[in-house]
């Protein structure tokens, strides 16, 4: 996998991480370009994932499912715009 998808990837992961944790343990709710952005992952990787995301955030090993789920939904060009679109309303560019 090339080094720029995998920084991609890492980015997103850690971003929706924060985000998450913070709806779980302070009840702060997801801005809108997270809150889409997670929506439509949700309904592309598997349903353990997103499930086990949900509830424990932090968790490495669930970090590392959805870094593997990212990676399958990066194999498609829509996947990659929306990662990228994403990516640029949190302010980073690749």
């Amino acid at each position: 996998m090339a080094e720029d998808v995998k920084v991609a990837i890492d980015h997103v992961v850690k971003i929706l991480a924060d985000a998450l944790t913070k709806r779980k343990e302070e009840g702060i709710e997801l801005e809108r370009t997270s809150r889409n952005f997670w929506s439509k992952v949700k309904k592309r990787i598997t349903e353990d994932t997103a499930n086990k995301m949900e509830s424990n955030p932090e968790d490495t090993a669930t970090q590392e499912s959805l870094k593997t789920d990212l990676e399958e939904m990066m194999k498609t060009q829509n996947g990659k715009m929306g990662v990228v679109v994403f990516l640029y309303n949190q302010g980073i560019e690749l």
